[in-house]
């Protein structure tokens, strides 16, 4: 189910589609987000122009990203590792008993 939806950013409008009622609370979330660090940026350094504003929202959000997924990888090697340690101990358990 594809939805059209309006979002605002900087008090101009967009057109967005989401296909789903996830989707468009998420996108919704981040057009919030994203006035919300445009407005602190804006109050911060008066007199840059908004699109150098966007740009280091955006670099940040990317420098974020990137620390989740690095956290996320390390998390997914730590749960692989456990995995395989809890394998290696039901086989020794299950050999043992028999």
């Amino acid at each position: 189910m594809s939805q059209k939806i309006t979002i605002q950013i900087n008090g101009r409008e967009y057109m967005m589609t989401a296909s789903s009622q996830e989707e468009e609370e998420i996108i919704r979330k981040a057009a919030s987000t994203i006035n919300d660090h445009l407005n602190v940026f804006l109050s911060k350094y008066q007199g840059r122009q908004v699109a150098d504003i966007l740009a280091f929202i955006a670099l940040n959000s990317e420098m974020d990203s990137i620390r989740k997924d690095k956290r996320i990888a390390g998390i997914t090697s730590q749960i692989e590792i456990l995995e395989k340690l809890s394998s290696g101990y039901l086989e020794r358990i299950e050999k043992s008993s028999r």
